[in-house]
């Protein structure tokens, strides 16, 4: 039977995590801590794998289907939802990095393993490159 309004607000919090479902798989997670999470269940390359719609309030019972609807056109599109959310987030992450944040992250990766964590100074002989 399909999750009406007012059942999403008067669910009962119990000791362990449970799950009440909603039509075409989407579900609510309710935690002991009260967290109402929206979650939809889906199938890709043969491994079911849930993604997080969000949480009650913050998502309605209509926002919830409406994105459970968006991820199974994708999914009838061969797309993974998953995939496609992180790499939504990683153009985001890129869209607000600076030349600065850039260089740092590259340093990093690229810096002995001994030397991470550690400032690099300029070399007091040629002041144009840095040593550790």
């Amino acid at each position: 039977m399909p999750l009406t309004d007012i059942s999403v607000r008067n669910t009962e919090i119990k000791n362990n995590p449970y799950r009440i479902t909603d039509s075409d798989k989407l579900s609510l997670q309710i935690y002991p801590n009260g967290v109402k999470s929206w979650r939809v269940r889906y199938r890709r390359n043969d491994k079911e794998t849930m993604l997080s719609l969000g949480n009650y309030p913050a998502v309605s019972l209509k926002e919830a289907r409406a994105k459970r609807d968006e991820i199974n056109v994708l999914l009838s599109k061969h797309i993974d939802p998953a995939d496609t959310r992180r790499k939504t987030a990683a153009l985001e992450k890129a869209k607000n990095m600076t030349l600065n944040m850039a260089s740092e992250i590259w340093l990093a990766e690229r810096k002995p393993p001994s030397m991470v964590g550690k400032p690099l100074r300029r070399n007091t002989n040629n002041p144009t490159t840095l040593c550790n």
